[in-house]
């Protein structure tokens, strides 16, 4: 049997599985051609587990995804705590989460502006520019359109919030 390119596709196990007994049914491949892939696959599964023994790291903890790296893998064996932040740090962090929350309520365009406020004036300067940056842009939101040379509005005559208060 001739050997064509490889393609190599990722099936979910339960369409594999599927694939595989479509395949013997039709007589495609023999149960004895899956059963040799089978042992092949466990050998090779066993020989790295073999080889992470022979390592000094549990091949089950890795598996199940738990455990620790061996004594030879840390610096010094000792874990690693986080440090209690001062309250400089903390400040800094809630400064930084504010004036990131903001930035990313500009425009793209306009953030330049913003950005080199922070690094020359810091971030207290450029949260008050662009609070009052988002103000403003949200103000000129709220307010009704104005009235187009045409004469724009609706048919009926004003805004809805005009028609809105006029009824």
């Amino acid at each position: 049997m001739a050997r064509g390119k490889r393609h190599e596709r990722a099936f979910a196990p339960g369409v594999a599985k599927y694939i595989l007994e479509a395949i013997v049914r039709d007589g495609k491949v023999e149960p004895a051609t899956i059963e040799e892939y089978e042992r092949r696959h466990a050998d090779e599964a066993n020989g790295l587990l073999q080889r992470l023994r022979d390592l000094g790291i549990d091949g089950l903890q890795v598996i199940k995804g738990g455990g620790s790296p061996p004594q030879s893998a840390s610096t010094s064996g000792a874990t690693k705590r986080s440090e209690a932040l001062t309250p400089e740090q903390l400040a800094s962090r809630q400064l930084q989460g504010r004036y990131l929350g903001l930035i990313k309520k500009i425009p793209p365009d306009r953030r330049g502006q913003f950005q080199s406020t922070a690094k020359e004036k810091g971030r207290e300067a450029a949260i008050k520019e662009m609070q009052s940056f988002l103000s403003q842009l949200g103000a000129t939101a709220a307010e009704p359109p104005s009235e187009s040379p045409k004469g724009g509005g609706s048919k009926k005559g004003g805004t809805s919030r005009e028609r809105v208060k006029r009824k």
